[in-house]
């Protein structure tokens, strides 16, 4: 089993959002609050076989990824998302998406830490 070592990073969304510490925690409380409900549609919408969902799911949470620092997460997003757009099929895709979401899980503990240590 592979070890996923978490790449968010407090100082990137700072600067993502010109240092305002209580802006960043409020979204961090929303990115929070958010994700396990995504982290659970999309695996919802895995069982369907519901690539176009999953693939509107995963372009929404692109832009927090970025601005949480999280490059792997952006990474498997645009691949996902390539793979999505090209029409592969779920048997090709679905790997990738019990990676993305095994990553993003991976992430949660550490940005639920920092946001604990801000408030």
């Amino acid at each position: 089993m592979v070890t996923l070592t978490p790449s968010f990073s407090l100082e990137a969304l700072l600067s993502a959002l010109d240092n305002d510490r209580e802006f960043a925690a409020e979204v961090m409380e929303l990115f929070l609050e958010q994700t396990p409900g995504e982290i659970q549609q999309i695996q919802q919408r895995l069982e369907q076989n519901d690539l176009t969902a999953i693939g509107g799911i995963i372009h929404a949470q692109k832009v927090a990824f970025k601005m949480f620092g999280l490059t792997e997460m952006v990474r498997l997003s645009e691949t996902l998302g390539a793979r999505i757009t090209d029409k592969q099929s779920v048997a090709e895709v679905a790997p990738l998406v019990k990676q993305y979401l095994q990553t993003l899980e991976a992430e949660l503990p550490l940005i639920q830490s920092t946001f604990n240590r801000m408030i």
